[in-house]
Order: C-alpha cells, then structure tokens, then sequence
C-alpha cells in the first residue's frame, strides 16, 4: 500500500507545490523582468520605524551604506517622533533616490512596521532598529 499524509485532506506533495506555486507568483508580481534582468526593483525592502531615535539613526544609515549588496529600498517609518529624528531622517533621504520616509501618529513599533510593509516594494523584508548593528553583507546573506 502507498501511503500520502494529509493535511486538511489535501496530499501534502500537492499542497507543498501549491505553496510554491503560490511564492512564485507573489514573487513574480514584486519583481519587474525585462530581457530576464531585474529592472528597478528593489531585491530587499528594508524597514525602519522609528520613534525618539536621534542620531543613532545615523550609524545604522552608515551600516546600511556599507553593504556588499546594494539592490534594496529603505523604508524609514517615523512614528510619531518628538525629538529631531523626523527631520534628521528627511536629511537622510534626500541623497539617496532609494530612501524613503513615511510619517505617522505614535502607535508603536507594530503599527510603523506594518505601514512599513504596504509601502514596500522589495521580494524580501527585513526589519531592522535605529540601534541596529550589522555586518556590511548582511543584506547580501538573507537576498
């Protein structure tokens, strides 16, 4: 006898090429193909919020500058900040055609990465904090 596992009554060698089928096509529908090159798409949407961060924002900036894999978009998301980091953040941005940032109202960290996550455009996310330190191939290790 040929035994299949299930899961929810559907063979799971079926429900598995589903799932990929289904990755493929979300994938496909981030990521622009012309000539089988990647065009003006972002491989990595990394994503921000920040809140009060000051100037630490500055050295993950730096960390972020210094990576071996350069095709991403960086998404800073201010939530609600009273110090100076919104218009440090606009400082950022402004030299960078792959930065952007978005404001909201305070509702935490959650909520900033969750709008985060509708304004990007990469095939991957990665979530990072203004405190953040990272290896310079980072980006090049989770693409």
């Amino acid at each position: 006898k040929k035994y299949i596992c299930k899961t929810k009554g559907i063979p799971l060698q079926r429900k598995i090429k589903v799932i990929i089928k289904q990755s493929l096509k979300r994938l496909n529908q981030k990521m622009e193909f012309e000539n089988k090159e990647v065009v003006n798409s972002p491989l990595v949407s990394v994503i921000i919020p920040n809140n009060n961060v000051g100037t630490t924002i500055y050295r993950m900036i730096e960390c972020l500058e210094q990576q071996t894999f350069q095709m991403f978009e960086l998404i800073l998301v201010n939530d609600g900040s009273t110090d100076e980091s919104e218009e440090i953040c606009k400082t950022i941005i402004r030299n960078h055609q792959n930065y952007y940032l978005y404001s909201k109202e305070n509702q935490g960290a959650f909520s900033a990465r969750n709008l985060g996550i509708e304004k990007a455009n990469g095939a991957y996310l990665t979530f990072l904090d203004a405190d953040d330190k990272i290896d310079s191939n980072y980006l090049e290790f989770i693409s």
